[in-house]
């Protein structure tokens, strides 16, 4: 009866958890085993099969490691208390999106069993959202024409075209005037 539920708990479902994050961030990938003293190997890796980190017999074995991953995932705890079997994705980028998942073996496992899957973690890395609105002083559009009219010409107005390129000055003082002298233009 006792091997029973010994059975049951090794066919548990796996914990899932989704994440988003932004380029740049470091991200925690959750994972825990409480029989943590008893773990011959832990293998984190995306689910295409890219190796993201492997430990075994008590040390990191970074020859395994994907390219990609290279010195950038660290064990969250190094010595693994409390059965945190966590990593830590440092930088990610928006290539670092897709499934994780935490496998383990225990000492006792044989030696031919598949991993026993503990978590999988659903990242995504999403762009930057909108910075705060820009404040005046970084954002300011000015529109400005200049007029004219002549006596044979009275009955119509008619913008001229000002060709001032390259020989104008903002003045930020002068924004108070809603006269075109006060504008903050000069020419």
């Amino acid at each position: 009866m006792l091997r029973g539920a010994e059975c049951s708990l090794c066919s548990s479902p796996a914990d899932e958890q989704n994440i988003t994050a932004r380029p740049g961030d470091d991200v925690t990938l959750m994972c825990r085993d409480p029989e943590y003293e008893k773990i011959s190997l832990l293998e984190w890796r995306r689910k295409d099969s890219e190796i993201l980190f492997v430990f075994r017999d008590g040390r990191p074995l970074p020859a395994v490691t994907h390219e990609f991953y290279e010195n950038r995932v660290f064990l969250n705890d190094r010595q693994m208390k409390d059965g945190d079997l966590s990593v830590v994705l440092k930088n990610v980028t928006m290539n670092d999106t897709g499934t994780y998942e935490c496998k383990i073996r225990h000492e006792n496992d044989p030696p031919l069993d598949p991993l026993q899957l503990s978590s999988t973690i659903h990242l995504s890395v999403v762009p930057p959202g909108p910075s705060a609105p820009p404040s005046v002083s970084e954002l300011l559009i000015f529109s400005w024409r200049q007029i004219s009219s002549s006596e044979e010409d009275s009955d119509s107005i008619r913008p001229q075209q000002l060709h001032v390129g390259g020989r104008t000055v903002f003045r930020p003082a002068c924004l108070c005037s809603a006269e075109p002298s006060g504008s903050g233009l000069s020419v």
